[in-house]
């Protein structure tokens, strides 16, 4: 995870840049690695985090409600999750304040009036149309069963 964290914090993303910046001695050193990890056990570690984020989300939101943290107010609010050029899947943008294009996907962030976000989902972009903002499965679970 900290070989995740540190790339995460250089803007290095996708499979290929995470295992060629871990290849540098310095960094699996810092990181806590024996060997610099390979492709495969990068690619691994990534598919099985997908997996364990969801449930690690669902437990947090649980315990919240439990200590009495949540609200009747709810929050939405979509932001840009900036992507590789190379990732297909993610919507080009223009930035007019950098004058630059840039690739992306959206999310859309759940939170009670306590800014603790309750539920989350990706888009395919930030802008995403009002039907999905307003009736998009993670607003409906939110707002109508926030456990």
């Amino acid at each position: 995870m900290r070989g995740f964290l540190h790339c995460y914090c250089h803007d290095i993303y996708g499979i290929r840049p995470v295992e060629r910046e871990l290849r540098n001695t310095v960094v699996w050193l810092s990181c806590g690695f024996d060997r610099p990890p390979s492709r495969d056990a990068v690619d691994r570690f990534l598919t099985d985090l997908e997996h364990v984020v969801d449930n690690v989300f669902d437990r947090l939101v649980e315990q919240a409600a439990r200590c009495g943290l949540l609200d009747l107010t709810y929050c939405i609010d979509s932001t840009d999750v900036r992507a590789m050029p190379a990732d297909q899947d993610a919507s080009k943008c223009y930035d007019p304040t950098a004058d630059e294009y840039y690739h992306e996907y959206g999310c859309t962030i759940v939170s009670t009036g306590s800014k603790i976000p309750i539920a989350a989902e990706f888009t395919e972009s930030k802008q995403a149309p009002e039907e999905t903002a307003s009736a998009s499965r993670v607003t409906r679970i939110a707002v109508a069963q926030p456990i």
